[in-house]
């Protein structure tokens, strides 16, 4: 059994500002909340030669103080691995990674979109964090609260200028994914080559353990539905990374329909605009499209000839566009194709 004592870590008594509030880096003595030690981790279906594994955040050591935000991680991997980069999908609002799976009966596991891009040699992770409120809504017509606000649910640090005030540091997309790599690579998958995508090589966890860890952002491919989609573009702006793939988003807009400059070229992108850098799927029933299309144009994310629209009803895409460009495997040959 695991020590629950708490720790002093040295990133508080430096600086308490710049890494956080205390209270993120529990468990601290009489949480009212019960923290899950190590929940059984379980296999799943997974397309032909490859492997799949559901894994809970708190399966992963996580060591926050709530166990809210608990839906499953997915990590796939073929067997015989022919791509370097590692693919990370970020879910929307009141969603999970397992819709992504084939939850929603509208694909298989060999269809779905996790499949797409397994099957062309990628390691895929299907991540579960916090992703609400909506931020769009939360902002209202203060279209400079969506960036810093975006920065708060990656980081887990409430950034000045974020509409959220009260995240948690292990909800937050940076430090989840940490820890879903550091247990692949020690625990569940040691063979599987998940360490390739932290730095330095031999480190230990998130930013309160003994070595912490760096993600390796130039070996992933950032994918986001929805709001996860304009988390995606941000991290693309953050960090240089391989790619952007963006389904029925970047959703933000203001009432007004003025939308941010964040995703302006001209704002700084350490992934570069253009190149295939950036690429998107949007319905044209979807109430989101014009916002899309604008953060993909050319003054912007200049996603060009990789983003693109689609009138398609198969499936459930009549009555439910926005979720369809996800769920649907009619889809599967325009998800191959986001891939390098």
């Amino acid at each position: 059994m695991k020590s629950l004592k708490p720790t002093l870590s040295l990133c508080v008594l430096l600086s308490l500002v710049a890494c956080g509030p205390l209270e993120d880096e529990g468990p601290f003595p009489g949480d009212a909340l019960a923290i899950r030690e190590q929940e059984a981790i379980s296999s799943c279906v997974a397309p032909t030669s490859a492997q799949c594994w559901k894994l809970l955040p708190t399966d992963t050591d996580f060591g926050g103080r709530t166990t809210a935000w608990n839906a499953a991680h997915y990590a796939l991997r073929p067997n015989s691995p022919s791509k370097s980069s590692l693919v990370v999908m970020l879910h929307g609002v009141g969603s999970s990674a397992g819709n992504f799976y084939h939850g929603t009966g509208y694909a298989t596991a060999t269809t779905s979109f996790f499949a797409s891009a397994v099957n062309k040699g990628y390691r895929v992770l299907g991540l579960t964090h916090r992703n609400s409120p909506n931020i769009r809504e939360l902002c209202g017509t203060n279209v400079d609260c969506h960036l810093p606000t975006r920065r708060t649910f990656i980081t887990g640090v409430v950034q000045p200028g974020s509409a959220v005030t009260d995240m948690g540091y292990y909800d937050g997309i940076e430090a989840r994914l940490i820890r879903l790599l550091v247990t692949l690579r020690d625990g569940q998958d040691p063979s599987g080559g998940w360490g390739a995508y932290l730095t330095p090589s031999h480190c230990t966890g998130t930013r309160n353990t003994a070595i912490p860890c760096g993600i390796v952002w130039n070996k992933l491919i950032v994918a986001g539905h929805s709001q996860g989609a304009g988390h995606a573009a941000v991290i693309g702006k953050d960090h240089l990374v391989d790619t952007v793939v963006m389904l029925a988003g970047p959703t933000d807009r203001t009432p007004e329909q003025t939308v941010p400059s964040y995703t302006l070229a001209s704002s700084g992108l350490a992934t570069p605009a253009g190149g295939g850098n950036y690429r998107g799927l949007v319905h044209t029933k979807d109430s989101f499209v014009t916002a899309s299309t604008i953060h993909w144009d050319a003054s912007r994310l200049n996603a060009g000839a990789y983003g693109k629209t689609t009138t398609s009803t198969a499936d459930h895409c009549g009555t439910s566009p926005h979720s369809c460009v996800i769920e649907s495997a009619s889809f599967y040959a325009t998800w191959q194709g986001f891939w390098p």
